[in-house]
């Protein structure tokens, strides 16, 4: 079988309830036609940025000055005051379950730990908690939205030295993103850990900066080629073709500048702006904004979801695209499979040369997730395999999340158990032929 999940994470317990037409559930799980408030808890690649676990975003050389290999991913905080410790976790070894969380956060999370693993702060986009389960001073009216699929994305300021270091402050960055291309944008705040770490500060004076407005809830990071700055993505919504708000036919990518010594004004240069792919448009989805972007730790490759509620649409897609770590220009645009209609988490494989997707059910389509081989060069529809789920009453699968385990996450509707995989890794029979419709 051509299966290569290996943990299916199951989320806190959630509230289903009905909801206003105009208006979204307490999860990512679209307004209007699917009316269900539901947790989709897994962190996001942004999450661990700058850590030493599978998902972390490096450039192809990394100056230990600024990218040290440590354990920035290691401590989860998600959905409903739940966590994850994955200090001592391996392939035979399960992560310990943490019970002191003090965030619910029904979709996107972000998460910072020091150099050992220890927490130091955690966010669902609204508010931000220090590690100890406090919330941060200046920590709350954040510029985010707790509904937003991709959640936060904290990372230590390039030049800012690690906390474990004694003598000085670290200084990190935590970027955020309204729900629906809501009107508050993509923004970031300054946060200030003291030396040896300890309770944060949102600086009030960066906080909730804003960057741009108009964008989807789809963001991710990786190391710029240099190893030491760093590129923030994200994807703007709308029909505009000028300018950086509402760009709903492009990318932005936001390079982070080293700020030599960790001393001076934060230095994040105008974006980078890459018109390729699908329009990402109310006119086009009305729900196109939700989905998952992830990129490959090498920073080669960049794929998202494009989800719709509609089972069937046309314009609900998986794309997958090249991305230059040294220019920060996304391109080699490529379709690799459409018309489910429900598409919303991706990852990549260990070595990239798989792609995972997961597609929310809505009758008559049923919840399905996909393996995709991108391992060779392609311009169309990637071959693809349905895993079977062996569900004997279909649940929705969400958010994606590779782990510093080497085991891939998979959120779940509406269960309090972790159901895992000892398994390691497994390739299955190549994958058949697709056939176009």
């Amino acid at each position: 079988m051509p299966v290569e999940l290996l943990l299916t994470l199951a989320t806190a317990p959630i509230s289903t309830r009905p909801i206003r037409r105009r208006r979204r559930p307490a999860g990512p799980s679209g307004a209007g036609l699917l009316r269900l408030g539901w947790l989709l808890p897994l962190m996001l690649l942004l999450m661990g940025l700058l850590g030493g676990t599978t998902t972390t975003a490096r450039a192809q050389t990394a100056p230990p000055t600024c990218s040290e290999d440590e354990k920035f991913a290691n401590t989860w905080y998600f959905g409903s005051k739940a966590g994850l410790d994955f200090n001592q976790a391996t392939d035979s070894i399960k992560p310990v379950v943490l019970t002191d969380g003090a965030m619910t956060a029904p979709a996107g999370a972000g998460v910072m730990s020091d150099g050992s693993g220890k927490i130091l702060f955690y966010s669902n986009g609204d508010t931000i908690w220090n590690g100890n389960g406090t919330i941060m001073t200046n920590g709350t009216g954040m510029g985010g939205n707790r509904l937003t699929t991709d959640g936060p994305l904290p990372i230590r300021l390039p030049g800012s030295p690690p906390p474990t270091m004694p003598g000085g402050e670290t200084r990190y960055l935590i970027f955020t993103q309204d729900a629906k291309g809501g009107p508050k944008g993509l923004s970031y705040s300054e946060i200030i850990i003291p030396a040896g770490g300890g309770a944060g500060t949102v600086v009030a004076a960066t906080k909730n900066t804003p960057l741009t407005q108009g964008t989807t809830e789809k963001m991710t990071g990786v190391f710029h080629k240099n190893g030491c700055d760093i590129w923030i993505i994200v994807h703007g919504w709308g029909n505009a073709t000028t300018g950086t708000a509402n760009r709903g036919d492009a990318f932005l990518a936001y390079r982070v500048r080293l700020v030599a010594g960790g001393v001076g004004p934060v230095l994040i240069d105008p974006p980078v702006i890459s018109a390729v792919g699908s329009l990402h448009a109310p006119s086009v989805s009305p729900e196109g904004y939700r989905g998952q972007m992830k990129v490959t730790p090498d920073g080669q490759q960049l794929a998202l979801s494009r989800y719709s509620a509609v089972a069937g649409d046309s314009s609900s897609s998986v794309e997958l695209f090249s991305f230059d770590t040294s220019t920060g220009m996304v391109g080699s645009p490529r379709i690799i499979d459409s018309k489910e209609g429900g598409y919303y988490g991706v990852e990549f494989s260990p070595g990239r040369s798989r792609l995972y997707a997961t597609v929310l059910g809505a009758a008559p389509r049923l919840p399905q997730l996909l393996q995709f081989d991108i391992s060779g060069p392609g311009t169309g529809m990637a071959a693809k395999a349905v895993i079977p789920l062996k569900q004997t009453t279909p649940v929705n699968l969400g958010s994606m999340q590779a782990a510093p385990d080497g085991k891939i996450y998979v959120a779940r509707e509406g269960s309090r158990r972790w159901a895992l995989s000892p398994t390691p890794i497994r390739w299955g029979p190549p994958l058949p032929t697709p056939t176009t419709a």
